[in-house]
């Protein structure tokens, strides 16, 4: 079956797919910039790598509102830029300064930005999946326009409460979508070895 649609069947313009490159171009450097001050020693903490990932934040985010809500992972650099955090003040936050998004005290893994309904990320393996559908909830509650997406990784989808958000969110239809970005590796795990299906 053939699934590709041209980009003007998708509603997307020229400009749309120039602006999506250059999204995924400004993911990309961020991302190559900050491993570089991680070796440096001018980045403080661990540096889990969004390199390679970025079509998919550029794309679900470009589907998003500003008010929509996202739960991350501990890989969130994408995710935020995709979203349309200050990038100036991530990288302020990654170097542990009080100009950072989070005043410095968050580093990589537990940044938010709720300005651009970017609620949380997370270093818990697979707990993006419980927020973005408590998220959801107060969705279907408060704030019936909007959506929450759960951004996990394939490592995370081996996680209990990955079942059981998507059990509740569809009992309740809760409006969030559940996004694995699967990067074949929990870590230093091929997914080969750990996941059947």
């Amino acid at each position: 079956m053939e699934y590709r649609k041209d980009y003007k069947e998708l509603g997307l313009t020229r400009e749309d797919l120039v602006e999506m490159y250059r999204t995924m171009n400004l993911i990309r450097n961020f991302e190559l910039t900050a491993v570089d001050y991680f070796k440096k020693g001018i980045v403080i903490g661990n540096m889990h790598m969004y390199v390679g990932e970025e079509a998919t934040a550029t794309g679900i985010c470009r589907a998003l509102t500003r008010e929509d809500y996202i739960a991350s992972t501990h890989r969130c650099d994408g995710h935020l830029i995709a979203k349309g955090a200050d990038i100036n003040a991530m990288m302020a936050e990654l170097m542990g300064k009080q100009e950072g998004n989070c005043g410095g005290r968050a580093g990589k893994m537990h940044q938010a930005a709720p300005e651009v309904g970017f609620m949380s990320a997370n270093g818990i393996v697979g707990s993006s999946q419980t927020l973005g559908t408590g998220y959801a909830l107060y969705c279907s509650m408060y704030a019936p326009e909007r959506i929450s997406v759960a951004f996990f990784g394939d490592g995370g989808g081996n996680q209990g409460g990955l079942s059981e958000s998507m059990n509740l969110a569809a009992v309740w239809k809760l409006p969030v979508i559940f996004v694995c970005e699967n990067n074949h590796y929990a870590i230093s795990t091929n997914v080969n070895t750990s996941t059947a299906l």
